[in-house]
């Protein structure tokens, strides 16, 4: 009530400052105030009594179409440059800070929640599956890491052929992966790739840069369903994961190192990427191990320029 405020003089107001069209406050020393949208009408007050400029910085800016554009595409450009270069950044840093301890119970979580819901035990003969765990013990003997990696089979199910490696080292292989081989050569290939993968910490890096961008739209929308939805689709983000060419390239050269040591042809791996393209491309359902960028043709083009490349060292 304005009659119950005792008379003052206006320089004891404190006034706020215009942006657009936002009501102003005025308020009193003892502790009153009053909301008013007539804005023209106080900065006409105020210049009258020479107590301020009619209009603040802020009005004179958002009321300048010129200089509202230019922030709008600079507030696009920051959020570009924060998704692309900022957001990965970050993901690596906390995905390397990640203890093996912490990173083997994110493995086992994982692996528990897709054997309740996606994979079936394995059928792949006892001799096979034995045969593949003693080449892959040979791999890892070249590793220079704290991993424990281990190999799984799976039958995948919905996932068909497929080859993963989960954040504790585990490398999990499906049973149709296997039965699309010529030989087991083509499947040391794909596992030396999965180590490559586990040791530059893809999968952690790609579930962290995924679950920022869904903090980002929780806290633009308000949509707290989104963080939990996050939560539910962790398990198989890992196994869809489409890795950007950068972890594919991180993951081959590892790969093509370790083949060398092991001296297997590094055209193994080319032949299975185009064998499991030819069978599934028509369908349009590729697997995920295929379905990552760059696009096959494309990747097996890099993997030949740095099987060449090393090959001439």
């Amino acid at each position: 009530d304005l009659d119950a405020i005792p008379p003052v003089a206006i320089a004891q107001l404190n006034i706020s400052a215009r942006i657009g069209n936002i009501p102003r406050i005025l308020r009193f020393p003892n502790g009153a105030q009053f909301e008013t949208d007539r804005n023209d009408l106080v900065d006409q007050i105020l210049i009258r009594f020479a107590l301020s400029k009619p209009n603040s910085i802020l009005h004179r800016l958002e009321s300048n179409l010129r200089l509202a554009a230019l922030a709008l595409a600079m507030l696009a450009g920051l959020s570009w440059l924060t998704i692309q270069f900022g957001v990965p950044l970050f993901a690596k840093y906390i995905a390397f800070s990640v203890s093996p301890e912490t990173a083997a119970l994110i493995g086992q979580g994982t692996l528990d929640v897709l054997d309740k819901s996606i994979f079936e035990p394995s059928e792949l003969a006892e001799s096979r599956q034995q045969r593949l765990q003693k080449r892959f013990k040979a791999l890892v003997a070249l590793q220079q890491d704290a991993y424990a990696y281990e190999l799984l089979f799976r039958v995948g199910g919905k996932i068909g052929p497929n080859a993963f490696a989960l954040p504790s080292g585990a490398v999990v292989m499906t049973d149709e992966l296997v039965q699309l081989t010529h030989n087991d050569d083509e499947l040391l290939t794909v596992l030396a790739h999965e180590i490559g993968h586990t040791q530059q910490r893809h999968g952690l890096r790609h579930v962290l840069q995924t679950s920022v961008m869904f903090l980002i739209v929780t806290a633009l929308t308000g949509d707290v369903s989104q963080a939990s939805g996050l939560v539910a689709t962790l398990p198989t983000a890992l196994i869809d994961a489409q890795y950007s060419q950068t972890f594919e390239r991180e993951a081959d050269n590892h790969a093509l190192l370790t083949l060398r040591q092991l001296a297997i042809d590094p055209v193994h791996f080319k032949n299975l990427m185009l064998r499991i393209e030819k069978k599934y491309k028509d369908s349009g359902k590729l697997p995920a191990f295929l379905s990552s960028h760059p696009a096959t043709e494309e990747r097996v083009k890099l993997f030949d320029r740095m099987a060449a490349h090393r090959s001439e060292k």
